[in-house]
């Protein structure tokens, strides 16, 4: 037990002895901190100085680096840069947004058919056996046409709900032609319709004693244009429906020619010339709906219109007759007495359809392709025109009057670029 005391005594002794030898400690003086002995355990030295304060607030010196980088909009009172940066200024042409255009224009090309004319001068072929009529028993074949299409418009407001469109439809003239001779046993045969009740017979100007070439040509020529205020009905995503309101005006204009030359045997060539000329003109008011579905980049448009107003019409007769170097008044048809002018008018009816499908091709334009009828009632026409000379035993005609109406229509497809700004 002793040697064990013994130990225990000198460490105590020595801890005093080396607690007595320290000087005191002064908080002002600032020592290292001694390597600690176990690495794991951090110094718990209480002489390190205390933190400084933070300020309130943080100013961020000027910046005097010279500004040659591109111009970037950000706040330089940030101490750390954004996780991406703003998108710089567009310098290549801007993308305008449709609700901002406010004027368009359409122009294409038409191809269609229009209605031909019926009736006129009733012209037979006999060959002793058999008779078949070769002008005005049949009407012609609808003749293939081309024209021209022009539209445009404007909007009133921004959210182009209200504004104003205009079009029109050009047929240039165009017709068809019908052509036959006779000679020798072939007969061309002329119907002579008495007033006397009489059966009627037939008239040969040209046959075994005399050749003859007739010749019948016909040609029209038709225009539309209308302008009309627009007003927007309904708007969804994909489906716009408007209501339009206006004037529309209707032009047609046809001519029927007859041209007979007969030659007897020994005699000179005589010529006839017979022609009956129509004009009519439409003006009325209109109503109609338009609609479209818009997908993406394609539209589709389908559009109706009724127009209630008067036609106001006029048919001319003319006929000549040259032999040799004379020439007098009056053709095979068109007697000098029953040749004039005749003017009427009437209550008439112009109704449109048109279906479109348009395909946008850039910010600005579109391409279309649509159908389009036009149809216009109550008409005076050249075959139509034309009636009876009433002398009894004259194959002549004559204006009728009152007229008789017919009605005329044109249909086809339109192709054509349509541009907005």
């Amino acid at each position: 037990m002793r040697p064990r005391s013994w130990i225990v005594g000198w460490g105590w002794a020595m801890t005093t002895a080396v607690a007595l030898a320290r000087p005191p400690m002064d908080d002002n003086v600032s020592r290292p901190c001694p390597a600690p002995s176990v690495p794991l355990i951090p110094c718990l030295c209480e002489d390190r100085p205390a933190l400084l304060p933070v300020p309130e607030t943080q100013t961020t010196p000027p910046d005097t680096r010279p500004d040659t980088g591109p111009k970037i909009d950000y706040d330089r009172s940030l101490l750390y840069l954004p996780d991406t940066l703003p998108e710089s200024p567009r310098t290549g042409p801007v993308t305008p947004d449709p609700e901002t255009l406010r004027i368009w224009m359409a122009g294409g090309l038409f191809f269609g058919w229009s209605s031909a004319p019926s009736g006129g001068p009733n012209v037979l072929e006999s060959n002793g056996m058999t008779t078949r009529g070769v002008f005005g028993t049949t009407p012609p074949a609808s003749p293939f046409r081309t024209g021209f299409r022009f539209d445009g418009g404007v909007w009133l407001n921004e959210p182009r709900t209200f504004g104003i469109e205009a079009g029109s439809l050009y047929l240039p003239q165009a017709g068809g032609s019908t052509q036959v001779a006779a000679g020798g046993p072939t007969s061309l045969l002329i119907p002579v319709n008495p007033t006397c009740g009489c059966p009627t017979r037939l008239v040969s100007f040209a046959g075994p004693d005399r050749a003859g070439v007739f010749t019948a040509d016909w040609s029209s020529r038709f225009v539309s244009a209308d302008i009309d205020l627009w007003r927007e009905l309904y708007r969804g995503d994909h489906l716009r429906i408007a209501g339009t309101a206006g004037y529309r005006f209707g032009y047609l204009a046809e001519d029927l020619t007859a041209r007979t030359a007969t030659m007897a045997s020994g005699a000179g060539a005589t010529r006839f010339l017979d022609h009956v000329g129509t004009n009519n003109q439409f003006h009325g008011g209109q109503l109609g709906l338009t609609g479209g579905v818009r997908t993406n980049r394609w539209t589709f448009d389908l559009s109706g219109e009724i127009a209630l107003g008067s036609v106001f019409s006029t048919s001319n007769l003319t006929g000549s007759t040259a032999m040799g170097a004379h020439l007098s008044p009056g053709g095979i048809f068109a007697r000098p007495a029953n040749s004039g002018r005749t003017e009427s008018h009437r209550f008439a009816v112009l109704p449109t359809v048109s279906a479109q499908v348009s395909r946008q091709f850039s910010d600005h334009g579109k391409l279309f392709v649509g159908y389009t009828l036009h149809y216009l009632t109550d008409v005076v026409r050249p075959g139509n025109a034309l009636g009876p000379s009433g002398d009894p035993g004259d194959w002549g005609l004559a204006l009728r009057h009152p007229v008789t109406t017919a009605d005329f229509w044109v249909q086809g497809v339109n192709l054509g670029v349509e541009w907005e700004y």
